[in-house]
């Protein structure tokens, strides 16, 4: 849960008053027994003799079931989401940052908002416990429509809304390989919507996770994360099968005197399926799916419902589809052709109704025309259908049934100019049935300052834009009805020739792997925002006190910042810093966006140690500065800080495992943040205290 802290002054300052199930000498404790098995780890591990060490490791080798998790491996020397093929982490054209399986598992956290708190300039807020607010360099609100969020590379975005539900996806944290974060504008290598940054989340293949896994996870409140996956590989086929429940109790019954009547309540049942056949040994056909039903409360939204009257709860469901064929025609040359589907059907009684499903099928050359000249080529085609069913008269969609089509074609070269000197292009155009064509590109020099390659020096150009979904352009109803008859105190317009928001960034940087296990890496960027898309308050005509509000094109905006991160990985330790300035001034005065701006000083340490008799031991801490909001939607989120401590013992060489921890050590209850459009807002647990079990076979 996301730490937002209305009394905290400075990173370790004063915590909240409120009082909560949790003590303080409990946390203390905990405090405590994680410094002292850290520091007994780091001696035990100087002083253990060599012939211990053999020992250990023959131990290791002869278990009977590999452990899945590699520990401290080196970062992933090779991520995809830069230019959409593997390149070497220090080498690509826009910042990535990576959080490991290892990052996630020993995190102990079932929350991907809360993973993601890990990522330098990643800016997470949880206005309830439904309703996560993420973005890099800001933008960032309810709807977090200018980030592209990935899995395996295939959109997983709301298909009305554009912005992806990261509490609600299908899938599970165990499955998951790694997460790559490309901050900055994506457009080129993704299309539209890749904004401000690209989540690609990268699932574990079949063939990495044999045997049976049962994991369950319980918190102080009640709360619980479960999961059951199989996985198998027999002759060429291999699969992975996941299914489990997630419960989420209300804030009311978690925060002791509470006084809001908080329905952040949230019942999900989700399945996840994969499979691999080897073709032959150059060809292989991946397929898959996965779903999810959700159940959660409601909040308040653009005046509804008015205060006492009656609630009613959100459903959702949504299921994913893929099958993608790859072919390697020798060791350099590669051809995917991949189709995917998505579904989804809202329920969400203080918004709207609908049902839609999205057709993509998508293509990609990887090919070597030249010895110094690396080519990708491809394109896409997608059909979008929207359902939107306005029986009721509370609800902001239109009664309209549409069909969109995107068509998109791509081209990325990586020529090694020289020894040292390599430069890359990447060009995008997109084709939207619903508003027009637009292009995206990225223009890149790099520069190695030694013949290993391991320094490396980056200049980039880039553009990208955002185009505005259904749920933005068609957004219009009535509200809080009046005495005369047909006329009501909010009033939502639809908007007009609204144009796609286009963004432009001029960025340098610096990325280093040295010996001993450090790496360093550091990254600067101008941005300038055109054609910001907010909201608007128009004049009563009949000067009634009455309020108009359409979203529309406002203004622009310009941001500029620095990222930097320093990595130490080598076992027993496994140990990470960074620091993140994010800067951003509008073109106007009290300029709606749609959105929080970036916090503009952040920073965060984790900390891994791998423990005598199977145990590791995990410290992450994060510091976030004052977020501002959107002048339409309220007060500004306060500076907060987040410690959480796990640690986790493995027993019956790797079957079992157990996990202790506690989130957000020094905060008793999260403060509450307005989210976008709501009145009202309440607190949210802060320090709580989980325990985790799983079983492998």
């Amino acid at each position: 849960m996301t730490r937002l802290t209305a009394t905290t002054a400075h990173a370790f300052g004063n915590v909240a008053t409120r009082d909560m199930k949790p003590s303080r000498l409990a946390a203390g404790v905990m405090v405590v027994l994680w410094l002292s098995l850290a520091a007994a780890g780091a001696w035990a591990q100087t002083t253990q003799p060599a012939d211990q060490d053999a020992a250990a490791s023959n131990q290791q080798d002869s278990e009977p079931i590999a452990h899945e998790l590699l520990m401290f491996e080196e970062m992933p020397m090779m991520v995809l989401s830069a230019s959409r093929r593997p390149i070497r982490a220090n080498q690509v054209t826009v910042p990535v940052s990576v959080i490991t399986a290892e990052d996630i598992h020993y995190g102990g956290l079932t929350s991907l908002p809360e993973i993601l708190l890990q990522i330098p300039g990643m800016d997470v807020l949880l206005t309830d416990r439904n309703v996560a607010s993420v973005g890099v360099r800001g933008l960032h609100h309810t709807i977090s429509d200018r980030n592209l969020v990935l899995i395996d590379g295939r959109s997983n975005g709301g298909i009305a809304s554009g912005g992806a539900d990261l509490l609600g996806l299908p899938i599970f944290p165990e499955d998951i390989a790694r997460i790559e974060v490309a901050r900055g504008p994506g457009g080129a290598a993704w299309g539209a919507n890749a904004f401000n940054t690209v989540v690609n989340i990268i699932m574990k293949r079949p063939e990495e996770v044999p045997g049976i896994l049962a994991s369950t996870t319980w918190n102080e409140y009640g709360d619980s994360f479960n999961q059951f996956r199989w996985g198998h590989k027999a002759g060429d086929w291999s699969w992975r099968i996941s299914g489990g429940y997630e419960e989420r109790e209300t804030s009311e019954d978690a925060v002791a005197h509470d006084d809001f009547s908080s329905r952040d309540f949230a019942r999900i049942n989700r399945f996840d399926g994969e499979g691999l056949w080897n073709i032959g040994s150059d060809s292989t056909l991946r397929f898959g799916g996965s779903t999810a039903h959700i159940e959660r409360g409601d909040f308040d939204l653009a005046d509804y419902p008015a205060p006492g009257q009656l609630r009613s709860d959100e459903r959702s469901d949504v299921a994913r589809a893929f099958m993608q064929f790859d072919r390697n025609f020798n060791d350099r040359d590669h051809f995917s052709l991949q189709w995917y589907a998505n579904y989804e059907d809202y329920n969400r009684p203080t918004l709207a109704r609908w049902t839609a499903w999205e057709n993509s099928v998508d293509t990609q050359w990887d090919l070597w025309p030249a010895k110094e000249h690396e080519l990708s080529l491809g394109g896409s085609a997608k059909w979008i259908h929207i359902d939107a069913d306005q029986a009721r008269d509370s609800d902001l969609l239109g009664s309209d049934v549409c069909d969109e089509y995107w068509l998109s074609a791509f081209a990325i070269e990586r020529w090694h100019v020289a020894p040292r000197w390599t430069l890359e292009g990447q060009m995008r155009a997109d084709w939207y049935s619903a508003t027009h064509a637009d292009v995206s590109g990225r223009a890149s020099v790099l520069y190695a300052l030694d013949d290993e390659d391991n320094h490396i020096l980056r200049w980039s150009v880039a553009r990208a834009y955002h185009a505005p979904s259904y749920g933005i352009r068609e957004a219009a109803g009535t509200r809080v009805p009046l005495g005369p008859p047909g006329m009501f105190a909010s009033n939502y317009i639809k908007s007009v020739d609204i144009e796609h928001e286009t963004v432009w960034s001029f960025e340098s940087g610096y990325s280093g792997q040295f010996t001993g296990g450090w790496s360093t890496s550091i990254n600067g960027y101008y941005q300038r925002y055109e054609n910001l898309i907010g909201y608007e308050t128009l004049p009563d005509p009949l000067s009634l006190g009455r309020f108009y509000t359409i979203s529309r094109n406002i203004n622009g905006a310009t941001a500029m910042g620095v990222e930097t991160e320093v990595a130490y990985r080598r076992d027993p330790w496994s140990v990470s810093a960074w620091y993140a300035y994010n800067g951003f001034e509008d073109d106007a005065t009290n300029q709606s966006t749609r959105s929080f701006r970036p916090a503009p000083h952040k920073m965060g340490l984790t900390t891994r140690v791998k423990l005598p008799a199977d145990a590791t031991a995990n410290m992450t801490y994060r510091w976030t500065d004052i977020t501002r909001n959107d002048p339409m939607f309220g007060s500004d989120a306060p500076r907060f800080h987040r410690l959480d401590l796990t640690l986790t013992k493995s027993f019956a060489k790797g079957r079992c495992e157990v996990t202790l921890g506690v989130t957000d050590v020094l905060d008793t209850a999260d403060i509450n943040v307005n989210q976008s459009g709501s009145t009202t807002s309440h607190e949210t647990p802060g320090r709580t205290f989980f325990g985790r079990m799983q079983l492998k076979f």
